[in-house]
């Protein structure tokens, strides 16, 4: 049986990999986000740009991918659950159970309820007010558009943000997956998270 140190150091493996599948696709969706503010930017100025972004309440490229990140991270969260309560057990019934689609289909229901509230309009709030942080960081500092332009599309700045974001989401989705893994044991259990 694993110690509980263990079984937090395979969960935070298992995640590390997913995260670095999805942070590609991540940093896509937010230079698609940056890239209309930018173009609104240039063309047309600072207050018309910061105006227009208020037009658009969420990333809606961002829902796709976190889609794939719930199904994969949620699966395997139930899956490792369950087996994790299995082999704190003696009985062998329920053994070689592995993919479920139930568990996927539960994955993807949470995911579908929670997924604007939790996820996504949050993450376009946080880009947002980093954009509004920069200008005003600008306007004080008597910088460009320019630099404004520069410092949104910093390639270290996206890339810490897309892994916050792949991380944040990785978990929360195999968290989710634990709990439904955890539901369907065929005991009652007091695992907590």
């Amino acid at each position: 049986m694993a110690t509980q140190l263990e079984e937090w150091e395979k969960f935070a493996k298992n995640n590390l990999k997913i995260e670095t599948i999805f942070v590609p696709t991540i940093k896509t969706a937010l230079k698609k986000q940056y890239s209309s503010f930018i173009d609104d930017l240039k063309t047309l100025g600072i207050d018309y740009a910061t105006q227009q972004m208020q037009f658009y309440p969420w990333n809606s490229d961002m829902i796709p991918v976190l889609r794939k990140i719930y199904k994969r991270a949620g699966l395997l969260g139930a899956v490792t659950s369950y087996r994790e309560l299995l082999n704190d057990t003696k009985d062998t019934k329920y053994r070689g159970f592995g993919f479920n689609q139930e568990w996927v289909d539960q994955v993807l229901e949470y995911l579908q309820i929670h997924i604007l509230n939790k996820a996504v309009i949050p993450i376009s709030e946080t880009t947002k007010k980093f954009i509004l942080l920069t200008i005003e960081n600008a306007v004080n500092e008597g910088r460009g558009i320019d630099w404004i332009v520069n410092r949104i599309t910093d390639n270290e700045i996206l890339e810490a943000r897309a892994r916050t974001i792949a991380r944040t989401e990785t978990i929360r989705a195999a968290n989710t997956g634990h709990m439904i893994g955890a539901r369907k044991f065929p005991y009652e259990v007091t695992k907590g998270w």
